[in-house]
């Protein structure tokens, strides 16, 4: 990744841009389809690898409001992508949307700071419910990934998480997954 230009990092958010980064000329169409049904953004940016994302967040000032990010780009190989972008632009909110949906790369994605996670077999509508978490600050779980979270009890990775704050706890993975199921306060409690 050496021969990427340095980028200076932003830290400020844009509050109505968003950047796709895939690879595949139909995905971004169909990934702007659904964005643009979502109504939060006045600009959208396609590119094609990393180093085109690269290039967009250091022509601008301001960070996307999000960046939607596959893992299988041309340039950058796995989660090599999601790794650079989060080092250059720590706060850059990403939702990764990828073809791989083992809970093995949803895991290390949330480790490398995504903020959400959806898997290309997805529908629409739960793009646009992965989209609207991310906008609201808040972590979209793949639903089928968390019973194997609950059941193999290892905690969700959280974006910057350090050793001092530690992982969800076991009881906070509970919550999570029931809430995920769409259960009230009272139920989770019982």
């Amino acid at each position: 990744m050496s021969d990427l230009p340095a980028q200076t990092p932003s830290s400020t958010v844009s509050s109505n841009r968003l950047l796709i980064v895939e690879d595949h000329a139909l995905l971004r169409e169909s990934l702007r389809m659904v964005a643009e049904s979502v109504g939060h953004f006045a600009e959208v940016s396609e590119v094609g690898s990393l180093a085109g994302a690269l290039i967009e967040l250091g022509a601008r000032l301001e960070l996307p409001r999000l960046i939607m990010l596959d893992l299988g780009l041309p340039d950058a190989e796995g989660p090599t992508a999601l790794h650079v972008i989060g080092q250059r632009y720590p706060a850059a909110p990403v939702l990764v949307v990828s073809g791989l949906d083992e809970p093995r790369a949803i895991d290390e994605a949330f480790a490398l700071g995504a903020r959400g996670y959806v898997p290309k077999n997805s529908s629409a509508r739960t793009l646009r419910a992965a989209m609207e978490a991310v906008l609201e600050g808040e972590l979209y779980v793949p639903p089928h990934v968390l019973p194997s979270h609950s059941q193999a009890q290892r905690p969700l990775p959280l974006p910057g998480d350090t050793a001092q704050h530690g992982r969800l706890t076991r009881r906070q993975s509970d919550v999570l997954l029931h809430l995920a199921r769409g259960l009230s306060n009272k139920e989770i409690a019982a």
